[in-house]
């Protein structure tokens, strides 16, 4: 081929191409202009439909309509799928539908916000009021609480959605507009709900024939609510108060006599409780109560005749046992008796015994335990191990021969009970008193507060029938004006018994503040020596200050989570008094960051009973004033909260005009260990002296073994200067006391915590325990020298020593000369020394002790020194 015509050619080609490209040119801009036409066209509708609702509430402060919302919403929906359908067959290229995408994509969030709206307005509350409504209206409570609790859930539905709608403007507006009013209408049956929801389960479980305890207790939690019925003058709450009056009667037919329980105390005694006072005598045989499989020996009952204690012959061990407590005639009225009392009781015995009181007068001392005593293990008086002089009988332990106004100290070691749990080493310190007869009448002093008034009695009081009613229940009659009151058990300190507080509200009526006399009568003593009648002008004012809040503190109680807030943690909120807490909890600031709306917690603690902040079980102290409120916290930051105004009240009814503004800050979050293997334990024990005894591992152990601070010896650490070492091998630990370190033989409990084997297992159990058998190893001390006569003198102890004839390592010094002892010889706890030559009665005396063969009764040897005269 000619150059020229290749080059003719390849410029036809050319033409031919560029006439191609010229032609398909306009089709490509068409379909490129119809996809950026539908990207704008619902953009466009997802920004109308997204300012509607969003810039209505924000500049208008102002809901916009519903409808109105729906059929923008609606309309961009449509064109955000058409846009989506016209990239997918105009869109060209992968890489430019992916451009495209995401342009379209860009009002995505928009869109979904502009829709979480039309979701939450699509909740609606109105049916839900308006049936609430209805039902109050017809009074029927099954009906309310039905609509209400149908009510509640859709406000919770409602909050939820609202949760998710953007804009601080409109969420306040959807929860001022629907959320508040309906809250208001669920709140205002309230009340009558938690009265009828409490007799409600009282008629369903039929408490009243079933359990008259348990029905009594759901009756006075809502006392209270009952009373503020009371004043309701609607057809609810009237039904509501026939309902209360109904089941209160019936109530009241059933208090008749009746065993309230029957629960073991310990391995050897049970309680039996009445709900009012039976005939000591009938109430005091043995052959009134059966325990399967036991023996009854003594049924001892109660001063004011409402608690029989049962004695067992030997251990009570109890699994579905049947109890039966035959009927009991009452004290009132001897033809009246409880009906037959029949309940199946699993008990197993597993604390040690421990001492409850001492009272040591005349010439003896009477030590007390909580439970009655099997084996009394070994009892040491002053560090002497006694053999007689003193008796166990049941609970109490009895040392006789005793000087009055002289110090001691009972040493109790390995006290076992009936379940055969051994005690910890106990230790009595006391001064024997001289017998007293208590002739002195109880006096009091008396302060007010408020409407509250203290009376601290100079002893405890005795127990009497003052208000001519059934039972000796009234410590003193107290009158206020002319309202009487008598102080009972529920007036009582529960840590002090000769102090009683009494609230006279009452005795107010309807005035603020009243001036007054106030006469408290009728007390009596243990002794039964009577007390003068007292009476003191007071000013009884009602309390119309609300509580302030005093302290708060935080818990992290679930590991942290800062991107949710569903963890729950606890905020403990104590006043200066007891309150009721329902509002809500608003966070203002969290490490500085300012929040405007949205973080609200709602608290509601209404029942006033404080909270358990140590979880010890008892709500003691500050705890009565404790709100405990669950909310998410972080660790590690610093919060301002705001409690909204007329959230707290106190149990007056005071409540706080202003919010409640405070900070708190947290801590970090402590996870609890993880579970281990636990199969590790003592094999053996054997005892090598008596100070000296060897514990056996089950498997080899690491040197925990031999760290000191992992044992305990009688619940007490490890004397200072115990040795620890392994012999044969890593099982088998010797343990080495020092002298000096047991002041009281007996078995003592050798307890091993935190030790592990060598392929990391821990205790069974979280620890071992074995029981070695100890002797006192005090060494004896020469104490004091004493002249008998001319040839000779004797020589006293820290304690007796044993008998000894032919007494070695001594030097005597008698007027500063050395002297070779006629005889030397111990004998009842002290050594007499006698001379061959008269000494003066003036003449000074020493005896020096070095290596001496003297021992006390346990082998200890006399400490080397010199004792002089």
């Amino acid at each position: 081929m000619s150059k020229k015509k290749a080059i003719k050619i390849a410029t036809a080609s050319a033409i031919a191409l560029t006439g191609a490209v010229a032609v398909a040119q306009p089709q490509a801009d068409a379909a490129t202009n119809s996809v950026d036409k539908a990207i704008t066209k619902a953009t466009t509708q997802v920004n109308k439909a997204f300012n509607l609702y969003y810039n209505t509430a924000k500049k208008s402060n102002k809901l916009p309509s519903g409808s109105a919302i729906r059929k923008e919403v609606k309309l961009a929906e449509q064109y955000y799928t058409a846009a989506q359908k016209e990239i997918a067959k105009n869109g060209g290229s992968k890489t430019k539908k992916a451009a495209y995408t995401k342009k379209l994509e860009a009002s995505k969030t928009s869109l979904n916000r502009a829709k979480n709206y039309v979701a939450a307005v699509s909740v609606t509350l109105k049916a839900s009021r308006t049936a609430l409504d209805s039902a109050i209206k017809s009074g029927t409570q099954s009906k309310v609480l039905a609509a209400q609790t149908a009510l509640d859930k859709k406000i919770a539905e409602f909050e939820k959605a609202v949760a998710k709608v953007y804009g601080p403007d409109t969420r306040r507006l959807l929860t001022k507009t629907y959320t508040t009013p309906a809250k208001a209408e669920s709140a205002s049956v309230a009340t009558e709900m938690k009265v009828y929801a409490a007799y409600k389960e009282i008629e369903s479980k039929k408490l009243i024939t079933t359990d008259l305890e348990k029905a009594g207790q759901k009756i006075e939690s809502v006392k209270a609510d009952v009373e503020k019925l009371k004043a309701k003058n609607t057809k609810l709450a009237k039904n509501i108060l026939k309902a209360v009056e109904k089941n209160n009667a019936k109530y009241e037919a059933a208090q008749s006599p009746a065993v309230t329980s029957v629960t073991a105390l310990n391995a050897q005694e049970l309680e039996v409780t009445f709900n009012q006072a039976v005939d000591a005598t009938d109430a005091a045989l043995t052959s009134k109560y059966k325990v399967e499989g036991e023996t009854i020996t003594k049924a001892e009952v109660s001063e004011d005749g409402k608690t029989v204690t049962l004695t067992t012959a030997d251990e009570l061990k109890l699994s579905n046992a049947k109890v039966t407590v035959s009927p009991i005639k009452t004290k009132a009225d001897a033809k009246v008796s409880t009906a037959e009392f029949n309940k199946l009781i699993t008990f197993e015995d597993k604390t040690p015994v421990a001492v409850k009181s001492v009272e040591a007068k005349g010439t003896e001392a009477v030590i007390t335990f909580e439970e009655p005593v099997k084996d009394a293990g070994t009892v040491s008086l002053n560090g002497v191990q006694l053999t007689s002089g003193y008796t166990l009988s049941g609970k109490t332990l009895t040392i006789t021969g005793l000087t009055a106004e002289k110090s001691y100290t009972v040493d109790v070691v390995g006290a076992t009970d009936f379940a055969n749990n051994i005690a910890n080493p106990i230790a009595v310190n006391f001064t024997v008193a001289k017998p007293e007869v208590d002739s002195s009448k109880p006096t009091v002093n008396a302060t007010v507060n408020g409407t509250e008034i203290t009376f601290d009695f100079s002893e405890e009081l005795a127990a009497q029938n003052l208000d001519a009613a059934q039972g000796d229940d009234e410590y003193a009659k107290v009158t206020v004006g002319t309202t009487v009151y008598y102080l009972t058990a529920a007036n009582q300190d529960a840590d002090d018994k000769t102090k009683f507080t009494l609230d006279a509200k009452t005795a107010l009526g309807t005035n603020s503040f009243v001036n007054t006399t106030i006469k408290v009568e009728g007390q009596k003593d243990k002794a039964g020596n009577a007390g003068d009648a007292f009476e003191f002008n007071a000013t009884l004012t009602k309390d119309t200050t609300p509580a302030t809040l005093a302290s708060v503190s935080a818990k992290l109680l679930v590991a942290d989570d800062t991107n949710a807030t569903t963890d729950k943690d606890e905020l403990y909120l104590t006043f200066n008094e007891p309150v009721k807490v329902k509002g809500d909890l608003t966070l203002k600031t969290k490490n500085g960051i300012v929040y405007t709306t949205g973080n609200v917690t709602a608290v509601d603690e209404s029942a006033g009973t404080g909270f358990d902040v140590d979880g010890n079980g008892k709500i003691e102290g500050s705890e009565k004033n404790t709100v405990k409120v669950s909310i998410d916290l972080d660790s590690n930051s610093t919060y301002a909260f705001e409690l909204a105004a007329k959230a707290v009240a106190d149990l007056t009814g005071n409540v706080n005009a202003e919010a409640i503004k405070f900070n708190v800050s947290t801590g970090t979050f402590e996870a609890k260990p993880g579970e281990v293997e636990a199969n590790l334990a003592f094999a053996t024990s054997t005892f090598n002296s008596s100070t000296v005894f060897t514990v056996e591992y089950t498997a080899d152990v690491t040197s925990s073994a031999t760290t000191a601070s992992n044992y305990t010896l009688g619940g007490k650490a490890l004397p200072a200067g115990t040795q620890l070492q392994f012999v044969d091998g890593t099982k088998k630990v010797r343990i080495t006391l020092p002298a000096g370190s047991i002041t009281a033989n007996g078995s003592y409990v050798f307890e091993a915590k935190n030790v592990v084997d060598t392929k990391g297992n821990t205790l069974k159990d979280g620890k071992a325990t074995t029981s070695v058998a100890l002797k006192e190893n005090v060494a004896p001390e020469a104490s004091k020298v004493t002249v008998v006569d001319s040839k000779t003198f004797t020589v006293d102890f820290s304690e007796a020593i044993a008998d000894e004839a032919a007494v070695a390592g001594l030097t005597v010094k008698i007027g500063g000369a050395t002297v070779t002892p006629k005889t030397a010889v111990a004998a009842n706890g002290k050594l007499t020394v006698t001379t061959t030559n008269d000494f003066a009665q003036t003449d000074s005396i020493s005896v020096e002790f070095k290596s001496t063969n003297l021992v006390d009764k346990n082998g200890n040897k006399v400490t080397d020194a010199t004792v002089s005269k």
